[in-house]
């Protein structure tokens, strides 16, 4: 009792970044920082193709609300209270402000910065829009600055519906909130300042007269708990995509359009680990990562395509970064079934386990390459450039047929010399 609510928010805030480190790392070289940077290349070549000659009837205030209500009206709350506190923490309440306070200045800045980024980078379509429709155009430091305000607003209010005493009272509150602030941002964007001002003042005011009609509880402790427990089950599912998590355990799915391909391997003693290995594939985490990577790869590489990005040779590089990147996620295949005690109890073919992992790592490879292939290269072909499509077939088939099944069998034979 004599710790400090600060110090144990605190503690607790760093033990949970502490322990996401090791995920952050696999996440980093599953190859994400390099599919977030060409995303990025994409989206500036096609923005600011956009925003070169905006359309006079391009709707640039629905468009900017449709953007600006999510990062305006989304308050989330980092607690770090876990189910005990209801017992260690419940006689503190009465100073429990501190604890919460420190929690709102903790998410307030990054939720102010992401509104603030958000309108900046929407307003050259607004302005563009106005000067295209020759029309009047909102000055941007005080729309910048209403933005501001209504998203601290919108935090503080936050709070406000966790007090209420019941989830229909919560729910509904929150609907109005989004709903009220969705027209506050289309009237900094379409009116005078004036005029903008007070429909936010009229907004705020229902608002506020609404949430009164709630009960409320001074600390909603449950609810704050629920909320950390769902925050933190949707990072550790996050970081899932990467590796395995303890906390979320081992998670199979039946995924019938992928499983299926399980059934094309003969029923033999020979093709037992390669049966495994494609069931694997199939079922776990790997199969939807492999998945969510190629769907990835097919958008950005026919973004690319169709601007044909560099002559095409950006759609070819495109299409290899995904590869590799689809290649780095297979390798962990190689330690699946390395320790599995049926090894020992039935005679599996062992001296079967690499061919099979090849063959399952070369098929799956070239699943993906073709399928990114199509995505990026027909584009390319029907605006008469077969070089660079040429050349992203023969690289990626080269990568997966020649030098592939070496670096592969070099790391198996390495961790099996470990054991």
């Amino acid at each position: 009792m004599g710790e400090t609510l600060e110090a144990i928010w605190k503690k607790r805030a760093s033990a949970f970044y502490r322990n996401s480190m090791p995920y952050v790392g696999y996440m980093l070289r599953s190859g994400v920082p390099l599919v977030l940077f060409l995303l990025l290349i994409v989206s500036a070549v096609y923005y600011t193709e956009f925003i070169k000659q905006v359309p006079a009837d391009f709707p640039a205030v629905a468009a900017g609300a449709v953007l600006l209500t999510p990062v305006v009206a989304w308050s989330p709350l980092r607690t770090w209270l876990q189910p005990a506190d209801i017992v260690f923490l419940m006689p503190r309440e009465a100073h429990m402000d501190a604890y919460i306070r420190r929690s709102f200045r903790h998410n307030l800045p990054g939720g102010l910065a992401l509104a603030g980024i958000v309108l900046l980078l929407f307003w050259p379509v607004r302005t563009g829009a106005a000067e295209s429709a020759a029309a009047w155009k909102p000055d941007l430091w005080i729309t910048l600055a209403a933005v501001l305000v209504m998203k601290a607003a919108n935090s503080l209010s936050a709070w406000r519906e966790r007090q209420a005493a019941w989830p229909s009272a919560r729910w509904a509150l929150r609907l109005l909130r989004w709903f009220l602030t969705a027209w506050a941002a289309a009237a900094w964007l379409a009116f005078l300042p004036w005029k903008a001002a007070a429909f936010t003042a009229v907004s705020g005011a229902l608002w506020w007269a609404a949430s009164r009609l709630a009960a409320r509880q001074r600390f909603p402790w449950e609810t704050l708990i629920r909320e950390e427990g769902r925050t933190i089950i949707r990072y550790y599912r996050f970081f899932g995509w990467f590796t395995d998590v303890p906390a979320l355990g081992s998670a199979v799915s039946s995924r019938p359009y992928l499983s299926w391909l399980s059934k094309l391997v003969p029923l033999r003693r020979q093709s037992t680990y390669t049966y495994l290995y494609s069931l694997s594939m199939a079922r776990t985490e790997l199969g939807g990562m492999l998945l969510r990577l190629t769907l990835l790869g097919m958008l950005c590489c026919y973004w690319l395509g169709e601007a044909a990005w560099l002559g095409g040779w950006g759609t070819a590089a495109a299409q290899l970064l995904f590869l590799l990147i689809a290649g780095l996620q297979t390798s962990s295949l190689g330690s699946w079934h390395q320790y599995t005690v049926w090894r020992h109890v039935y005679p599996l073919p062992e001296k079967q386990r690499l061919h099979s992992l090849i063959q399952v790592d070369r098929l799956a490879l070239l699943i993906i390459l073709l399928l990114l292939w199509l995505a990026g290269s027909l584009p390319l072909l029907l605006q008469g450039k077969p070089l660079a499509a040429a050349a992203a077939a023969a690289a990626g088939a080269g990568y997966i047929l020649l030098l592939r099944p070496r670096r592969l069998t070099k790391r198996v034979l390495a961790d099996d010399g470990d054991d």
